[in-house]
């Protein structure tokens, strides 16, 4: 069973003969039922039978092919280990395809854009490795590859690995993964694919192209659009591109505004009208995009420009020298801080930003001039000057005045220095003139290296010290500094070592590792603040932010710090959830979604696609989410399908990924919430709180008015607040799309298609027609002329509900969504969403009430029964334990008294009153007891177990 990507709709596959290649044109039979098993489109099954036929693959392969397109994928992504993990909406295999990792992501957008790929799956069924493990021993492992790929000459798999996770194989000496001629290979996973004339290879992070991924991803939606495209948009590219072989993206842009769009050009380079270096150039730079009609043009280009290329790091950029523009000599006027102007024939500069001359040396237009002298850096030069301080440099800077004004104009030295001092900086500069050519480094005072840098404690001692906090300091129980340094004295103590004291074993501390130190005391999530945005690695990584407006946004929610009464009073009150869509690149609100709801659900997130596509007419690309369940549901996975928007789900316990959303909330709480009445700021120090400010008391915003405050500052106050660029978010959400294109294939009409599909289901998602009546959906019954089919009496169907209009609601009859309506549509048809969201909250909470009150009424002789009984059974219980609890007391309280070391009891108050001096009848009685009182406590004892075993 599958779910397209189109209808939603599942399907059944027949069983076939694997010879007679039927099955390519049957609908896949298992797999996991969602919107990301693949339905093998009619022009692809006819590209893979025609590959079978052309390659003579074997039955028992044809099997292992049948098999992948019939169950893959096999399983939903793990995303363990701090990888992200989601779902990419294809266009070429009609679905959507499941990643593990950025880069799964990267390959996927690889295998996407390249035409010699037919067809790719992800995580196809598993297959059995053989290998010699570390230790030489031969182990089997059970191994899920990434992809199966589909090539214009042949099948394979492959998998997605970074780099660091196969050194570790290469150093635990394991034959699953090695490397050849700098090149990661999986020998047991080429033996597996060799019995079927297939391949197994291996993608590494390093193979990553950034800028690979950020054009496709610039591009990817450009994809999905089938219009074609204007005939003389296409002629006036063309003529243009054939008078002006090697011109820039943004000439190109600003030449032909009038005569073609921007969306339209875009288009033509996704077509393969206009050609670009996918891996070189970037789209969001296009003034340093070269873009050509044909292929060859682009590569003679490129080749004449790239023979020797120069280091940049060769060119001395400094006023004065000179350099090779396309073999013409030229002389650096000027280094500013964005730009360098150059000399030009005319005795005008020429400036050049810093971005257009680095491309320009690396490919090899600008090169160093041999008639001007080189001045490149002596190493000790450069590394002298990385070791110097600040405050070396500005001594070294006042020395050098003094040298060069008295050897340039024979000034005398300052009254304040010894001739012994000028003598030696006058040597010192020399020297260094001579040895470095810059006399500026002999002048560099070695004030960091002054006194005795040595460690005052002992090498021996330091390492018993930092054993000693890896073995007890750094462990899960998290102990104190002080108990640690006490154990290690008395250890050394009893040694015969020496030992040091608490200050010197605490400094020792903190010159360790924080970020392991608080892993091993305190776990991984707790350290994980300590943890490196990009770890360093061999290969690129990929971008961190989004490039362009509506690419990317983060949906996520917090508990408001406001407390919200309802009802007809202010009596009861509780803290709202807010669910808001922040776009990636601008910082900018683009929805947000109040609810009363105790935690955040499903609803939530379709509600804020809803408001989303009401004030903007789109949505973005692709969401950010985390890990919760709300975003991991059916409904949301099917309506990214429905809506081709990709999802990305954050690493496991990783927030930092989150951060835009966290400082909008944020600032939201800072600018807006904390400074109404009924905040819960005081709430942080909660024993401090007495009643009369207890936000409960004081709350005030109901939920109308607060929905519709936190509207007018997200869209007009918190959109419009000038940022770190320079420009608000609205300003730059302008700018950018007019740059990047407008893309109107993107937008989204609200009509009634687009309103059931983000309505959400009920907990069943069926619902029971009965005859007359409808369907009853929260309590509410909804009817249609669909429903009064007899066919459909007494029968679940699948239905939805519309959040925002409690009055109108969907049923599938018969493969067809129809709209039903309630009892209320008069009643709330044309009403605000504020409005119908109060008016729902109070018709269910009626509902609530009644049907408590007669399940009440109905077992109210039931309930005072039992009642009667529990309290009897209570009352039984407490007893057993109150005779327990004074044998305890008893047997744990002996007598104060003590005669020569036996315990006599103590004479209560009544005896001593009325006793009388003489009168030895008391003092018998106290001897008696004192004598009976082993055998009481015999007794003691065992009444105290039998009263306990009927306790229990």
């Amino acid at each position: 069973m599958i779910v397209t990507a189109s209808t939603g709709q599942t399907q059944d596959a027949g069983i076939l003969a694997i010879a007679s290649l039927d099955w390519l044109n049957c609908q896949p039979k298992s797999g996991i039922q969602s919107t990301v098993n693949p339905a093998i489109p009619a022009v692809m099954a006819s590209e893979i039978a025609d590959l079978i036929r052309k390659q003579d693959v074997s039955p028992v392969a044809q099997a292992v092919i049948r098999e992948v397109i019939e169950k893959s994928p096999t399983r939903r992504p793990q995303g363990h280990g701090g990888n992200w993990k989601g779902i990419y909406q294809s266009r070429k295999m009609h679905c959507g395809i499941f990643f593990e990792s950025l880069g799964g992501y990267a390959l996927i957008l690889r295998l996407e854009h390249d035409p010699n790929v037919i067809a790719y799956f992800p995580q196809p069924p598993s297959m059995l490795l053989r290998y010699a493990g570390p230790t030489g021993k031969g182990t089997r492992a059970q191994h899920t590859p990434d992809f199966f790929v589909i090539t214009r000459t042949g099948f394979g798999w492959i998998e997605v690995k970074p780099d660091d996770k196969l050194e570790m194989y290469e150093k635990n000496k394991s034959e699953r993964f090695k490397k050849v001629n700098d090149v990661w290979i999986c020998p047991p996973g080429i033996a597996y694919a060799l019995q079927f004339k297939f391949s197994y290879n291996v993608h590494t992070s390093s193979t990553i192209q950034p800028n690979f991924v950020r054009n496709a991803r610039f591009l990817d939606s450009y994809l999905e659009v089938k219009t074609p495209i204007r005939q003389r948009a296409v002629d006036s590219v063309a003529h243009f591109l054939a008078e002006n072989p090697s011109t820039t993206l943004l000439k190109l842009l600003n030449e032909l505004k009038d005569q073609v769009s921007d969306d339209e050009i875009y288009r033509l380079i996704v077509s393969g009208h206009i050609h670009f270096d996918w891996n070189r150039d970037l789209l969001v730079e296009p003034d340093q995009v070269f873009v050509f009609a044909d292929p060859m043009t682009m590569t003679a280009f490129y080749e004449s420009h790239s023979d020797d290329p120069v280091d940049p790091g060769a060119i001395d950029v400094v006023p004065g020298n000179r350099i090779l523009v396309d073999g013409a000599s030229r002389e650096i006027l000027n280094v500013g801080v964005r730009s360098i102007t150059l000399s030009t024939e005319d005795k005008c500069g020429q400036d050049l930003p810093y971005q257009t001359f680095r491309r320009m040396v690396e490919e090899g237009t600008i090169r160093p001039d041999p008639s001007s002298p080189s001045r490149q850096y002596h190493p000790f030069v450069r590394r002298r000057m990385l070791e110097a301080t600040d405050d070396e440099l500005a001594e070294a800077t006042r020395r050098a005045r003094w040298i060069r004004a008295h050897l340039r104009d024979g000034a005398g030295k300052a009254k304040h220095l010894s001739d012994r001092s000028w003598r030696r900086w006058l040597k010192d500069y020399r020297d260094a003139q001579e040895a470095f050519g810059n006399g500026f480094i002999g002048l560099i005072p070695d004030t960091h290296k002054r006194g005795n840098r040595k460690p005052k404690i002992e090498e021996e001692l330091y390492q018993r010290i930092s054993k000693h906090i890896g073995t007890h300091y750094e462990t899960p129980d998290a102990p104190t500094a002080y108990i640690c340094w006490s154990l290690f004295r008395e250890e050394s103590i009893e040694q015969g070592l020496k030992h040091c004291d608490c200050d010197t074993y605490c400094k020792v501390i903190s010159l360790r590792n924080i970020g392991t130190q608080t892993l091993l005391r305190k776990g991984a999530r707790a350290a994980r603040k300590y943890e490196r945005w990009y770890q360093p690695s061999s290969g690129p990584s990929l971008p961190k932010n989004a490039d362009r407006p509506w690419e990317k946004a983060h949906i996520d929610h917090t508990e408001i710090d406001l407390e919200t009464p309802y009802g007809d009073s202010n009596e009861y009150s509780n803290r709202c959830w807010l669910t808001a869509m922040v776009d990636d690149c601008t910082g900018a609100v683009l929805a947000h979604v109040l609810s009363l709801n105790r935690s955040p659900n499903t609803i939530s997130v379709l509600l804020v696609f809803r408001d989303c596509v009401r004030r903007h007419r789109r949505l973005p690309e692709a969401i950010v989410v985390d890990n919760g369940r709300e975003f991991d549901s059916e409904a949301i996975e099917k309506l990214c399908s429905f809506l081709d928007i990709d999802k990305f789900s954050r690493p496991e316990g990783e927030p930092k990924y989150g951060a835009l959303g966290e400082r909008m909330f944020g600032s939201t709480n800072t600018h807006c919430l904390h400074n109404l009445r009924g905040n819960t700021k005081i709430m942080k120090e909660v024993r401090q709180v007495t009643k009369s400010f207890n936000p409960k008391n004081r709350a005030t915003w109901t939920f109308g008015p607060l929905y519709k405050l936190l509207d007018k500052y997200f869209y007009q106050i918190d959109n419009n607040l000038v940022g770190p660029s320079g420009a608000s978010p609205n300003d730059l959400l302008e700018e950018l799309m007019a740059k990047y294109g407008a893309r109107e294939h993107r937008l989204r009409p609200y009509d009634q298609l687009f309103l059931m599909m983000t309505s959400p289901t009920t907990k069943k998602g069926r619902a029971k027609v009965i005859a007359g009546r409808g369907v009853v959906i929260n309590y509410f019954h909804y009817n249609c002329a669909a429903l009064d089919d007899p066919s459909l009496y007494n029968k679940q169907v699948p239905v939805r509900f519309d959040h925002d209009d409690i009055g109108t609601a969907w049923v599938c009859v018969h493969s067809r969504w129809v709209e039903c309506h309630s009892q209320y549509y008069a009643e709330f048809h044309g009403r605000s969403s504020q409005q119908i969201r109060i008016a729902t909250l109070k018709i269910k909470e009626g509902r609530n009430l009644y049907n408590r009150a007669r399940k009440t009424i109905n077992a109210s002789l039931l309930a005072q029964f039992f009642r009667e009984t529990k309290d009897y059974e209570k009352l039984l219980q407490q007893e057993a334990r109150d005779r327990a609890m004074q044998a305890l007391r008893d047997d744990l309280a002996p007598p104060k008294d003590c005669y020569q070391g036996s315990w006599v009891p103590r004479i209560n108050d009544s005896e001593a009153e009325h006793s009388q001096p003489g009168d030895d009848s008391k003092a018998r009685t106290v001897k008696r007891k004192a004598s009976n009182w082993p055998k009481r406590k015999e007794v003691v004892e065992a009444e105290r177990a039998r009263s306990m075993a009927v306790a229990v």
